[in-house]
């Protein structure tokens, strides 16, 4: 019964996103990951001038490397928190993070880079196919634009 309460919760907070934003330029699926991402964050502007720009076979791509069981390469160990772990163990995906391991840091400190570059660098193997979530790092971010 907690389950209902907590989904009737949801339900109203998407429906408040929704009254809030009104009209907008997303179709789909974007709508969908755009209003989860104001429900995750509680700011707004990710609908408006500050939005997010979907790629237009980024969702269908996505959805069929996670459905393939491709890995989910991330550069904060919280991430894993909230992913579903029904759905990974369904689809065979991997997580992983690298952030905390001593290899990381070792080369961290070798390169003079943040360890979050340097677990993307040590993930190189892992990423290719898969599905890369950062949480907080926009050096873990630029190392994978430049890896991609």
């Amino acid at each position: 019964m907690q389950y209902d309460k907590g989904q009737s919760i949801e339900d109203a907070s998407m429906r408040i996103i929704e009254d809030e934003i009104g009209d907008h330029g997303y179709v789909g699926d974007e709508w969908s990951i755009v209003r989860r991402v104001i429900h995750a964050t509680a700011d707004f502007d990710f609908a408006g001038s500050c939005g997010i720009l979907f790629h237009h076979d980024a969702i269908g791509n996505g959805i069929g490397a996670l459905g393939r069981g491709c890995n989910i390469t991330t550069d904060v160990n919280g991430v894993g928190g909230l992913l579903n772990k029904g759905n990974l163990a369904r689809f065979g995906n991997r997580l992983i993070c690298r952030i905390s391991d001593e290899p990381v840091a070792r080369k961290a400190r070798e390169e003079h880079i943040t360890r979050s570059q340097a677990s993307m660098r040590i993930s190189a193997p892992e990423i290719d196919g898969g599905v890369v979530v950062i949480g907080n790092a926009p050096t873990a971010l630029r190392e994978v634009v430049q890896m991609a």
